[in-house]
């Protein structure tokens, strides 16, 4: 599905298999929709559990539109989430937090790759001095000379930090170093044009990589898919001092190592 298609699976109670509620998000977005809308066709379904493969905005509207209308909430009720985040059950605007998303949701699981931190390997210290000596927070800024943006002196750094980084970034950088090392173990990319990549050869380099990145170790499965670690976290709402909060605890780890 494209970026503004999502869906709710819901389990048939009749069987072991799952039926799909299709929607829009960009109905959801242009008032043509509403949680209320989508809550109440997976509750023509029948189902008992639902798995959500949908964005924060769409999974805040669906959670709060299943607590008001006390539609699959509660015992016996189950959510799976594709995304599970803070997000969902924040303000978009303001970051408060929306009670009735939190109760409609609460228990619900979910699945999170592990984001990892820097680690102190030879890979890390080097891209760390690289990062340090080209980045900086007024590379944020682009200014304009004679109504066009002029080249920025630095890569934008946000914190003005070089040892922090957006938690995403780091699979980028990996992404980038891996590709990159297939490429020149291939014959790399040729200046004049007169040789061409060959794809295949390049995936294989890469599918076969077992090395250490800034977010550890780096190997493929044979689909292509890193092997990593995935938190399993669980929604719960608790009282701390007489206020209610939510926590998404998590439960364990699953290896996809085989």
């Amino acid at each position: 599905m494209g970026a503004g298609s999502c869906e709710l699976q819901a389990l048939d109670p009749g069987g072991d298999r799952a039926v799909g509620v299709a929607f829009s998000l960009k109905d959801l977005d242009d008032g043509l929709l509403d949680g209320t809308e989508i809550v109440r066709r997976a509750a023509e379904t029948g189902a008992k559990v639902i798995f959500v493969s949908t964005h924060h905005d769409a999974q805040r509207a669906i959670f709060a539109a299943s607590y008001r209308e006390n539609l699959n909430s509660g015992l016996g009720y189950g959510w799976l989430s594709g995304l599970p985040s803070e997000a969902a059950f924040q303000d978009p605007d303001t970051l408060e937090t929306i009670n009735a998303a939190v109760f409609g949701a609460e228990g619900a699981l979910g699945f999170l790759e592990e984001v990892p931190s820097y680690n102190d390997s030879e890979v890390t210290r080097a891209y760390l001095d690289t990062w340090k000596g080209v980045s900086s927070k007024a590379g944020c800024l682009e200014e304009e000379e004679e109504g066009q943006v002029t080249k920025r002196a630095s890569y934008c750094d946000g914190d003005d930090d070089f040892r922090t980084a957006a938690s995403y970034s780091l699979f980028w950088v990996d992404s980038v170093d891996v590709y990159a090392r297939a490429l020149h173990a291939t014959g790399g990319v040729p200046a004049d044009g007169a040789a061409k990549i060959d794809p295949r050869s390049v995936y294989d380099v890469i599918l076969a990589s077992n090395q250490t990145g800034v977010t550890g170790s780096i190997v493929f499965d044979e689909s292509g898919d890193r092997r990593g670690i995935l938190d399993l976290l669980n929604l719960v709402v608790s009282d701390d001092d007489d206020d209610q909060q939510q926590q998404q605890q998590q439960l364990g780890q699953q290896q996809s190592r085989r």
